[in-house]
């Protein structure tokens, strides 16, 4: 599931919702805000209470959820979702990573299940090359778990994914798309 797909889904469903605004009442209230080991620990928390697997860049979109004001009347201001100059990075992440994410809008990771894990997996190029018997070993950390989500296929959040192309018709019979 992409990125965009997977934040819209999240933010239809209250537990996530409920889960940001409790989080925000542990985190934000405390000034200086705590250190990176301490909200990490909150964040890995509440994720495993929403039953996510861990993945340091949905833990890195939960606590910008947090520290960030993009809720408006009527929804949510995506765009306004960048982390706080004050936030600690690298936040376990090599280097090279740290340019995607300063000063810039996060997404969540991908969503997938294990038949997007193996589809991938059967066109990965590295997977192509490496030799028969450790292909075992490199599908079990396949993919990097650190910026894709392994969602099991009966979590709560796949209802809240909506399929296809909306069809909603006005009164007046003019198709609204959403």
């Amino acid at each position: 599931m992409k990125p965009k797909i997977f934040e819209r889904a999240l933010h239809r469903w209250k537990p996530w919702l409920d889960s940001i605004a409790s989080g925000r009442g542990v985190l934000r209230t405390q000034q200086p805000p705590p250190p990176l080991l301490v909200i990490r620990e909150v964040a890995q928390k509440a994720l495993s209470e929403l039953d996510f697997p861990p993945c340091a860049l949905f833990e890195l979109y939960w606590l910008c959820c947090i520290f960030t004001d993009y809720e408006i009347k009527r929804g949510f201001k995506f765009d306004k979702l960048i982390l706080p100059d004050w936030f600690p990075l690298p936040f376990g992440f090599k280097a090279e990573y740290l340019y995607q994410f300063k000063g810039k809008r996060i997404y969540p990771p991908e969503a997938w299940n294990e038949t997007d894990r193996l589809f991938w997996f059967q066109r990965d190029q590295i997977a192509q090359i490496t030799p028969k018997e450790r292909r075992a070993e490199y599908f079990q950390n396949y993919p990097n778990r650190d910026s894709v989500l392994m969602l099991s296929a009966n979590h709560p959040i796949l209802a809240f994914v909506k399929k296809g192309r909306p069809i909603t018709t006005e009164l007046n019979g003019r198709t609204l798309l959403d």
